[in-house]
């Protein structure tokens, strides 16, 4: 994908990613979090939002989602939802997060919208990936406008 094409699809998905800088009051809650190999990597929401753990069991799911991480992180022993103390896992200041956007405007990428994940580590293509495939971003808003080209991932 040339940069041309991947501007394009930001573009037209509800995702951007971000920067997010974790408040008192997050760092004090617990969120539904993706779990790889025992290790939490990204949180999707808060503990007792049914979404947070709708949007969760939908990634586990997604063929394309799966694909993503393994192409990241590498072997996918184990990939599950799990509950998490933020304080616990995020110790940073400062993490790379992904923000709703409005579809079809083209955006900063500073991700000043409303906080849909924040991921656990530097790994800028997680975000990226999850903001221009059409599979993984309708994890987050099914009833989202589809991207007009798929990314198709795979683990290679």
């Amino acid at each position: 994908m040339n940069n041309e094409q991947a501007l394009q699809l930001l573009k037209e998905s509800i995702l951007i990613t971000g920067t997010y800088n974790p408040s008192e009051s997050f760092n004090n809650s617990k969120s539904v979090a993706l779990e790889l190999n025992d290790k939490p990597i990204i949180l999707l929401g808060w503990e007792d939002e049914q979404e947070s753990n709708d949007i969760a069991t939908r990634l586990i799911s997604n063929h394309q989602f799966l694909q993503l991480i393994t192409h990241e992180y590498g072997l996918i022993e184990s990939l599950k939802k799990t509950i998490v103390t933020n304080r616990e896992v995020c110790p940073d200041s400062s993490y790379n997060c992904i923000t709703k956007s409005e579809q079809g405007l083209i955006e900063d990428g500073q991700g000043t919208g409303e906080l849909v994940a924040v991921i656990l580590d530097d790994n800028n293509a997680l975000g990226f990936g999850i903001c221009v495939n059409n599979d993984i971003m309708k994890c987050f808003y099914p009833n989202a406008k589809s991207l007009s080209s798929q990314v198709e991932l795979n683990a290679s």
